[in-house]
């Protein structure tokens, strides 16, 4: 388990230069079941193709509500949660799970908050590598993102 921390620390010291270095691998790629349908992008270090992120939407289908979310690598800090940045508008996203692959951060947003979604070009997303005091941001593309639930 020990190993697993620090190589999960090791690689968060990567993250300061993502944003320079980040790559979008495929598009949003829907699932759909008759409870749900579920779209996911993933974000991979250009060096390397290692994937930072997975940018996730869900939809239910009866009640029609939409969770987003972001998966990201073991070693970050829980308690801040992420925020999401949408064109100056600040979403807070609490974690809720990890697992060996990492950790996620999901709510369900509001008709008039995923407006703003439909309306961004991307959203900047800000979370904290364990022990560091300068939150790691990467950006998501949003473009076509909530419009696949309709394919």
């Amino acid at each position: 388990m020990r190993k697993l921390f620090v190589a999960g620390l090791l690689s968060l010291a990567t993250f300061p230069t993502l944003s320079a270095a980040q790559e979008q691998s495929g598009g949003w790629i829907p699932k759909c079941d008759d409870t749900k349908c579920t779209m996911a992008r993933e974000l991979n270090r250009a060096e390397d193709g290692k994937r930072v992120a997975t940018f996730f939407a869900v939809k239910q289908i009866d009640s029609g509500a939409i969770r987003l979310g972001v998966a990201l690598p073991l070693g970050i800090l829980l308690e801040p949660g992420v925020r999401f940045d949408l064109d100056g508008t600040a979403l807070d996203l609490p974690f809720e799970v990890c697992f060996p692959d990492g950790c996620r951060a999901q709510r369900v947003f509001t008709p008039e908050e995923l407006e703003k979604v439909e309306g961004a070009d991307e959203i900047s997303v800000r979370f904290f590598a364990y022990g560091s005091a300068n939150p790691v941001s990467i950006v998501m593309p949003v473009d076509g993102m909530l419009g696949a639930f309709d394919q």
